[in-house]
């Protein structure tokens, strides 16, 4: 049995509803407000014109189509048996989680979509594996928005996931499992995203059943620190720089090999068994 920390939004109920079908046993702790932008975030901002906010609502509306289209149910497939516990961003590390947690014993803990896990919480854990999704090739991105920050930075080979083990700070413990995101030309940001999601349930599956056998390598500790992205820098105005860059032809320019960009140092273990 699995315990699931999840987030509310389509593309955590996506993934985390493909393991509740796979690990039936499993329990599930939702936070159940949502993360990310929303539609009318900066109507009233003065700091940005209406071209700029117009574009920022255009972007969100594609993303909800998207998404809707990638991924059409809205709602957790719980059954009978499933023991679940809705919280917020605020009480994710309550004594009520932590006495639901303890009431538990999971076999390893998946998190993909919630805040930070303290160290009380984690303490609940301490002879289980802990294993984050995280959006982004760490340590390089890590922290929010990290598949919009390669694409601000002109550095599309980053985009991609990477499975590790959760420690108390952000984005940071040992690696399992690290992939580039594969997709084309004419792919939408939406798109690579929601191609980003769906080609992370293989390792994410293999990786979780790996581990309840006992059959896993240990992780790879990472010694540099990278960047932390905090989730306010990130602006309409490095929105529209992105979609300027697209439109002048940077996927292309990546896929055709046009330019010198980076390659990231993947890790994975995955491939070692």
């Amino acid at each position: 049995m699995i315990l699931i920390f999840s987030g509310f939004n389509k593309r955590y109920k996506y993934i985390n509803n493909i393991l509740l079908n796979k690990f039936p046993s499993s329990s599930i702790i939702i936070q159940k407000d949502f993360k990310g932008d929303h539609k009318g975030k900066y109507n009233n901002d003065p700091r940005y014109d209406k071209e700029t906010i117009k574009l920022f609502e255009k972007h969100i509306q594609e993303r909800d189509k998207t998404e809707k289209k990638y991924y059409p149910d809205d709602k957790f497939y719980l059954n009978e048996n499933t023991k679940y516990l809705y919280t917020t961003s605020k009480e994710l590390n309550s004594e009520k989680t932590i006495k639901f947690v303890k009431s538990l014993k999971p076999k390893m803990v998946f998190v993909f979509g919630v805040g930070l896990l303290n160290y009380q919480l984690l303490q609940c854990f301490e002879k289980i594996s802990v294993i984050n999704l995280h959006f982004g090739i760490t340590p390089k991105y890590r922290g929010s928005n990290t598949l919009l920050w390669p694409l601000y930075l002109n550095d599309p080979g980053h985009l991609g996931i990477t499975l590790h083990q959760i420690d108390s700070k952000i984005d940071h413990g040992p690696i399992y499992h690290q992939q580039t995101t594969k997709f084309s030309k004419k792919d939408s940001i939406h798109e690579i995203f929601c191609k980003t999601i769906i080609q992370a349930i293989n390792p994410t599956v293999e990786l979780i059943e790996k581990i309840i056998n006992k059959t896993i390598a240990a992780p790879v500790k990472i010694s540099t620190p990278g960047t932390i992205y905090n989730n306010e820098e990130f602006t309409p105005e490095h929105l529209k720089s992105i979609y300027k860059s697209l439109k002048n032809g940077l996927l292309i320019k990546y896929l055709d090999k046009k330019s010198n960009f980076e390659k990231p140092k993947l890790i994975s273990v995955l491939k070692q068994n």
